[in-house]
Formats: C-alpha cells, structure tokens, sequence
C-alpha cells in the first residue's frame, strides 16, 4: 500500500503510530515502562501480524528502521495530524480507512492498559488516558462499533 502514498506522506504515516503512543502514553504525566514494552511488541509482531495491509506494511517499515531515524527524517518532520488525516481520507477507501485507524486505535487502547494504573492497579486505565483515547476516536473518526463487533466476532 506505500505506493499509494508520496514520500513525505509515507514518512508522515510513519511518524503517525510514534505520535499516537506519545500522546497516550504521556496522558497520565508519565510514560511508564510497560507503555514502551507494549508499543514496541505490538510494532514487532504487528509488522507480521496486523490484520490491516497498511498498518502490518507500516509496522514494518518502522521495525526494519530505527525509530529515531524515522522520527528524523526530514521529511517526517512537521507531522501534523490533521494533513496525516486528510492524506489517509484522499488515499484510502472509507473502508480502508476505518480498519486502519481502528488498527491503531486498538494498539492505543493496549498500550494504555498496560501501566494498568489506578486503586490496586486492577483499573486498566487512567482517567487522563481514557479521555486521550476519546479524543483521538472523536478526531481520527474511529468508528467504535466495528471495532466491537471484529473483536466480538473474532472470539
């Protein structure tokens, strides 16, 4: 699916996973150590694993690079989401678009209940967290009821 894409929207979409787990990890005030294990095991067996063409594809092509020599490409920088947004939406059937934003919505969800914060640490997210997933569905448009339903049929 990178054929799909220019350069700099390809450096873009890379940056995009990066961004999402910064922005998740950081809502509670800190970036715990099961936070970083996760992202980066969901991005090792994601590269072979995604069920989404585009975010396996992306996976990889993180995975085979360095992550810090992604995040300095010049090309990557200045990622703004709303043009990684409007990108995607030109480039990607609705239905294209929707597994792989629910793609990475379900590897934000993860990574945030993997600090398993809260009373006893039986509460699987932090509050703060909670409203940083709500805020990326709300923008990146993930409809949450297909997410549901693949995970309830996949069980």
């Amino acid at each position: 699916m990178k054929e799909r894409f220019e350069a700099t929207e390809w450096a873009h979409l890379q940056a995009l996973p990066i961004h999402l787990f910064a922005a998740i990890a950081i809502a509670d005030g800190e970036i715990q150590k099961e936070e970083i294990e996760e992202f980066v095991r969901r991005l090792t067996i994601g590269a072979h694993g995604y069920k989404d063409p585009l975010h396996r594809e992306l996976a990889r092509s993180i995975v085979d690079a360095d992550i810090l020599k992604v995040l300095k490409r010049k090309d990557a920088g200045g990622f703004k989401p709303d043009k990684t947004k409007q990108v995607l939406k030109e480039k990607l059937t609705s239905e294209e678009y929707q597994k792989f934003v629910g793609s990475l919505f379900i590897d934000a969800f993860n990574i945030a209940a993997a600090s398993k914060t809260g009373l006893f640490r039986k509460k699987a997210i932090s509050a703060e967290e909670h409203e940083r997933l709500t805020a990326i569905a709300i923008f990146w448009e993930v409809e949450l009821e297909r997410i549901v339903a693949s995970t309830a049929s996949a069980t």
